[in-house]
């Protein structure tokens, strides 16, 4: 295992993608649903009252040729979402910078695979990465913000003839989350990303009381983006196009809430931020194609099943499909921690991490973290917390990522238990 990690996270680096035509018939329309944070483990999870907080994606789920857990290329958001439009690894497509990350230009990625083919390309967009980073939106010929999802949801409802391909992203379940009924903002009912950050430090002990209230928060974001996926999937039906339509809907991560320590995402290689909830509806023209299914299959295999069933042909460079039978499991990717980069495999139940250190750890690493989201608790400067990353950058720079040397690099194994 320790190998192949070796080969793909060294010996692969960004090149240009192609794709060739296909014997697939394909879809004439494609919708891809990407989230942020949405964890497996509350689809179909209950409510205080016993309700599922999630019916649109619980019937989603059930209803699609295949759906389950998959394992995100990183439990971090900018490379997984590069990952998703691109079918490569992180350390591929290099949107691994926490400036400016975004996927290199010279990639060939999803939206023009489809635009070339002659689909038209839209995206709708919620979350300012992907609003303000035009490397997320190559090759859409019309983009435009989500709010409230009007527009997109009339675009999917008057489909036409043409193929098309639609991209639809969330930036939730994310903070702010809101507590109290919808519309009312009581003082504190309001939890921020500056509330939440002095838990993401192991350090920091984590309250019962702050879990519980932050937790509730999430399902209430949780239940709130299901009902919003759900329009759309219901807008998509009234075109009268849905039998002949391709849905993919992935969350990008999971989210942590103190299991190992922390909180959020992009911390660590946990299994609540590895797995996340996917589901897979294939056009009538290929839906009785044996599809080849690991128990819990890396995301890229999805972006590559995606482009076979509407007519393209994947470059040897991406995972195989779920058409083609595979052995091995999933690697995730996880660059620029605190002086360390982070790798997992998961095959089966067992899971191998490896922690490569490039640099020092900072000691105000975390404090640095709350001085740029403008923690007034936090004090320094942002000065001083930008160069603090600087250091770490140039470190990272002078690195080979994954075997800086033998002194830094330590490997756990791991087996999960059931769910």
């Amino acid at each position: 295992m320790a190998l192949l990690l070796l080969l793909v996270a060294e010996g692969c680096r960004p090149q240009t993608v192609t794709h060739e035509e296909s014997p697939f018939e394909g879809a004439p329309h494609v919708l891809l649903i990407t989230v942020q944070g949405l964890r497996s483990d509350v689809v179909g999870a209950g409510d205080d009252g016993g309700s599922s907080l999630t019916p649109s994606l619980d019937a989603l789920f059930a209803s699609a040729t295949v759906s389950g857990t998959a394992i995100t290329p990183s439990p971090d958001t900018a490379p997984a979402l590069a990952s998703v439009l691109t079918g490569l690894s992180p350390w591929q497509h290099q949107a691994i910078y926490g400036d400016k990350p975004r996927p290199s230009r010279r990639l060939y990625s999803l939206a023009e695979s489809f635009r070339d083919r002659g689909f038209s390309t839209t995206a709708a967009l919620n979350g300012p990465l992907v609003r303000s980073n035009a490397g997320f939106t190559q090759g859409f010929e019309a983009t435009f913000g989500y709010w409230r999802g009007g527009r997109i949801r009339r675009h999917l409802a008057e489909l036409g003839e043409k193929p098309s391909f639609t991209w639809v992203h969330f930036d939730q379940p994310q903070p702010p989350f809101v507590l109290g009924r919808s519309g009312r903002r009581a003082r504190g009912s309001r939890i921020s990303f500056v509330e939440m950050e002095p838990y993401r430090n192991p350090a920091t002990a984590l309250p019962e009381t702050a879990r519980e209230r932050f937790w509730q928060g999430y399902l209430r974001q949780v239940a709130r983006l299901d009902g919003e996926v759900g329009e759309l999937l219901e807008a998509l039906r009234s075109s009268g196009r849905w039998e002949d339509s391709l849905v993919a809907f992935v969350s990008l991560h999971g989210e942590e809430f103190g299991e190992l320590g922390q909180i959020g995402h992009g911390n660590n290689m946990g299994r609540t931020v590895l797995e996340v909830p996917w589901a897979l509806k294939l056009p009538r023209s290929v839906e009785d194609r044996q599809l080849h299914m690991p128990e819990r299959p890396p995301v890229g295999r999805i972006v590559s099943t995606l482009l076979r069933a509407s007519g393209a042909q994947p470059m040897p460079a991406l995972e195989p499909s779920f058409f083609e039978e595979s052995s091995g499991g999933a690697l995730s990717e996880l660059y620029l921690g605190n002086g360390v980069n982070l790798f997992s495999y998961v095959e089966g139940d067992l899971q191998l991490i490896r922690s490569v250190r490039f640099a020092r750890p900072e000691r105000k690493y975390f404090l640095a973290r709350r001085q740029l989201l403008g923690d007034p608790r936090a004090g320094g400067s942002v000065a001083e917390a930008e160069a603090l990353f600087h250091r770490l950058r140039a470190a990272f720079d002078a690195s080979r990522p994954f075997s800086a040397g033998p002194r830094v690099v330590g490997n756990q194994l791991f087996r999960w238990s059931a769910a």
